[in-house]
């Protein structure tokens, strides 16, 4: 339903895990250095010409003696150990525990075959910690890595929670050695989702994304021409939101990061399209990609602090939590620059006629001052500015300003 970012991938010749290529690179550096250093503390190091003693005659030759260079022995050529080729293991069935040994370097490689709209827990415990430490990649029918995992299952054994599945397709597991060898236990279950599902408007539901690449999708009813806002906020303080909105078709709408206090997810009095039924997506962002949130829509009504014209600069006061809305019409091509300063730390952002936001900025201004610099507008239409506090306690006086071509 939603694409990946490719990795130009097929399942018959996937890519060495990072952590292969990094081994590799650290045993070749290991070896050139030993080799170095065997050739240095090996070589000859010549001996002086005696000098004759003081009052010698030069007329007489003077007896010297070459000294002939031992030769270097060869230097010992440390062994790097060539990786084992990944073993097909075949199929295995969602519910399923299947076993494996795996030798120093070694790859298993497994498939499965998953529904649309179901959620996956895949396992995979070491028979002796000691001596195995497990790794997980998951991969999609197209050869493209979704998930990965090293200790998430406790100690060192690897567990991916929850990977949503958008299509039905056939997945790749690869059972790896993160380091050692030995025996394993590789399990896949199907599991109820922990987030997604029916949205009201002015209700709030919650959520938890167990997992870095975890997302639920909430859908809701909406008419042409409605005003809505969907608030996406941590429930506590560590999870980084990310919001994503879409049409019929999976039509991409507008997205939002941080636009709500801290990192929290806001897309605010953003006007429906069309008539039909929409896509909401939760997701973690840069920082924190697991733990539970809430999600509120709302029907909304925007109030707009005022219109400006290019060249124009006004002056407003911000009030506890508040964000004021300053609305302007751009042609496309258009290159204006937007600078907010005051007795506060500012944050300006600047919206598209189609709701999207195209530019946003915290102290590019100098000091804690705001400004959007030499910003080419990409569509013709009404844009909107919000002048706001970076944080919710940021207060005070503010003079913003608009500068046209």
């Amino acid at each position: 339903m939603f694409e990946n970012y490719p990795l130009e991938l097929c399942p018959e010749r996937m890519p060495e895990p990072r952590r292969f290529r990094l081994r590799w690179i650290v045993l070749s550096g290991l070896t050139l250095l030993l080799i170095g250093l065997g050739c240095g503390a090996l070589s000859p190091t010549p001996r002086p010409i005696p000098t004759p003693a003081w009052g010698t005659s030069t007329a007489l030759p003077i007896a010297t003696s070459t000294i002939a260079p031992t030769p270097a022995p060869s230097p010992m050529v440390a062994a790097v150990p060539t990786p084992p080729e990944p073993v097909e293991r075949g199929p295995i069935e969602p519910g399923e525990a299947v076993q494996g040994r795996l030798p120093f370097l070694g790859i298993d490689v497994w498939t499965f075959d998953a529904g649309a709209g179901q959620h996956v827990t895949i396992s995979m415990d070491a028979a002796d910690p000691s001596a195995l430490d497990t790794y997980l990649e998951l991969y999609d029918a197209g050869g493209v890595l979704v998930a990965e995992d090293d200790d998430s299952g406790g100690g060192t054994d690897s567990l991916i929670v929850g990977f949503p599945v958008f299509v039905t397709e056939t997945l790749t597991i690869r059972a790896l050695t993160y380091s050692g060898s030995g025996d394993y236990v590789l399990n896949v279950d199907i599991v109820e989702p922990s987030g997604g599902g029916m949205l009201w408007y002015t209700s709030t539901v919650e959520g938890v994304l167990p997992a870095p690449w975890s997302q639920h999708v909430w859908t809701f009813e909406g008419g042409e021409g409605q005003v809505v806002s969907i608030a996406m906020d941590a429930a506590d303080d560590v999870l980084d939101c990310y919001l994503e909105l879409y049409g019929s078709e999976d039509i991409f709408l507008t997205d939002d990061d941080d636009s709500g206090a801290g990192y929290n997810a806001l897309i605010e009095y953003y006007t429906l399209p069309f008539t039909g039924t929409y896509s909401v997506i939760t997701r973690g962002g840069e920082f924190g990609a697991t733990g539970a949130y809430t999600l509120t829509l709302e029907l909304t009504e925007m109030v707009v602090q005022g219109t400006l014209t290019y060249d124009d600069v006004v002056s407003a006061t911000l009030e506890p939590g508040a964000r004021h809305h300053w609305l302007f019409d751009g042609e496309e091509g258009d290159v204006v620059s937007i600078s907010m300063s005051g007795e506060l730390d500012t944050y300006v952002e600047l919206f598209a006629p189609d709701g999207v936001r195209v530019a946003v900025d915290d102290d590019s201004g100098g000091s804690s001052n705001a400004a959007i610099v030499a910003f080419e507008l990409p569509l013709s239409g009404t844009y909107r500015i919000i002048a706001r506090g970076h944080d919710d306690e940021d207060v005070g006086k503010y003079e913003l300003s608009l500068v046209g071509p």
